[in-house]
């Protein structure tokens, strides 16, 4: 059984996995991944409830929530975020949001190394950011997020990473469609619910006490069911 002093539970849903993790304050205590499409809706509360089973804690124990803000797919993220957020209401705990991309940097690479995160969009574009890894772990943005097609982005990663940069994201292919360069594709495909604890652990340990309302996704652009809207009735997103 966990502890009762720490307990955050972290709900990751930007991409096409849904991952959750429970973390200690020390260490993470459980995690689990399913990568089933995007089935979010139908997955995640189900495996909030089968992670906390196995650890034998209600979700109840709680002391803070993770949720990753963005970008990644929009129902994904609607999903994740509407579960973080009653479940940080319901329990009066704080909220704390970090970007599907820093995570993916995080997880990539190490100390020193320069990292590029790319998430597939749909509608042939991607989002992309570039990081450098600092002495503690945390990342320095080097390109900041957005959103733009592959060759765009081929363009942007050609300027701002050199051929030792690691190439982290289930874009990754889409990038391998052009010209080569070196790079170091090492993974992972999707961010991780376990990082996204250990992301925001410093922040909880500082006091740092967000309440869900102040939570703001990043999408980067309006949503697919949006776009399509407008495009079929000349109205620009």
């Amino acid at each position: 059984m966990v502890g009762d002093t720490v307990l955050i539970l972290a709900i990751e849903t930007a991409t096409t996995a849904v991952a959750v993790a429970l973390h200690d304050g020390d260490s993470v205590v459980a995690e689990l991944t399913v990568a089933q499409g995007r089935r979010h809706a139908e997955t995640l509360v189900p495996a909030i409830g089968f992670l906390c089973a196995q650890v034998q804690c209600s979700v109840s124990d709680v002391t803070a929530v993770a949720v990753d803000v963005g970008p990644g797919l929009f129902t994904g993220l609607r999903v994740g975020v509407t579960t973080a957020k009653t479940v940080a209401m319901a329990l009066g705990v704080p909220l704390f949001g970090e970007m599907s991309l820093s995570l993916l940097a995080r997880q990539g690479g190490r100390p020193g190394e320069r990292v590029a995160a790319v998430i597939d969009a749909r509608r042939n574009e991607l989002y992309v950011a570039v990081y450098d890894l600092d002495s503690s772990g945390g990342v320095v943005e080097v390109l900041a997020p957005m959103v733009a097609p592959a060759d765009m982005v081929r363009g942007a990663l050609d300027q701002w990473c050199p051929a030792d940069t690691i190439v982290v994201g289930d874009a990754v292919e889409q990038l391998e469609a052009f010209a080569g360069s070196g790079w170091c594709h090492l993974g992972p495909r999707y961010p991780s619910a376990a990082t996204l604890a250990a992301a925001v652990l410093p922040r909880m340990c500082a006091g740092a006490n967000p309440h869900p309302n102040d939570l703001e996704l990043v999408y980067l652009r309006a949503p697919d069911a949006q776009i399509t809207w407008s495009n079929r009735h000349g109205v620009a997103t």
